[in-house]
């Protein structure tokens, strides 16, 4: 290292192989270490640095997926910790959420979108960063009247569907993003409130997976396919018919 004490430099890697979980592997050479290792290797060898600025391209691509999660963290913590102003590259939507303070969304080199992950993720400027930002369906339609407060919009099959269209005109072709956590199940006939006049449909279960926590639908709405969530404790079997509402508030109306 440069100009710094030995104590120091022993201190610094000590500490930075911790951070990266491979101090059991310090007197490892480069050939004893898999691919991920290596990885981790490059990343504490730019921290013990302690740049003012640090670019990190894609550093958590070769790890398995459990570390790479304690490691989203760990870059966050250390970003925090430091104050080193760090530029991160990454096509995980998770990995930008977690870690960033500002996101900048690019496409072919062009500037899509930048600001705070929230507002980002919850009004996309484009199909193309909605579909970046979460795991997101879309509708495709046409804009046919406004009533102030939300955007209609008719599909080519004949669905109504209400959303926030800022920036959308009357008679623009345009899509609507739908994300599997506003897409709401009614499994009662107590329908309540807005669910009466806005974005109340039924729909069919295509199919069903269970993935721990939750289940998760691709649902067919008319001819189009969405995705949805559940509680495993309302797991809705493939083949059934149900009601479906979808929060007008949270349906973001763009221009395709």
């Amino acid at each position: 290292m440069r100009k710094v004490p030995k104590g120091e430099i022993k201190k610094r890697v000590k500490q930075h192989l911790e951070t990266v979980r491979l101090e059991e592997y310090e007197n490892r050479y480069p050939r004893e270490l898999s691919g991920g290792q290596q990885q981790r290797v490059a990343l504490a060898r730019a921290l013990v640095l302690e740049p003012d600025i640090l670019l990190l391209d894609e550093p958590l691509s070769n790890l398995d997926a459990l570390l790479r999660e304690r490691m989203r963290f760990e870059i966050a913590r250390i970003h925090k910790e430091s104050g080193v102003t760090t530029v991160y590259v990454t096509h995980d939507q998770t990995e930008a959420m977690v870690i960033s303070d500002r996101i900048i969304i690019l496409n072919k080199g062009r500037i899509m979108q930048q600001g705070k992950p929230k507002d980002i993720y919850e009004n996309p400027s484009n199909k193309f960063v909605a579909s970046f930002m979460g795991n997101t369906s879309f509708i495709n339609g046409t804009v046919v009247d406004s009533n102030g407060k939300y955007t209609m919009v008719k599909t080519i099959d004949g669905l109504i569907i209400y959303g926030i269209g800022r920036k959308v005109k009357k008679g623009e072709n345009v899509v609507i993003a739908v994300r599997p956590e506003d897409v709401k199940f009614i499994l009662t006939s107590n329908i309540r409130g807005e669910m009466k006049n806005y974005n109340l449909f039924s729909v069919e279960i295509e199919r069903e997976s269970y993935i721990g926590d939750v289940i998760d639908y691709q649902l067919k709405l008319n001819n189009w396919s969405i995705r949805a969530k559940s509680a495993v404790s309302n797991k809705i079997p493939e083949g059934e018919t149900v009601k479906i509402y979808l929060n007008p508030d949270k349906m973001p109306i763009l221009s395709e």
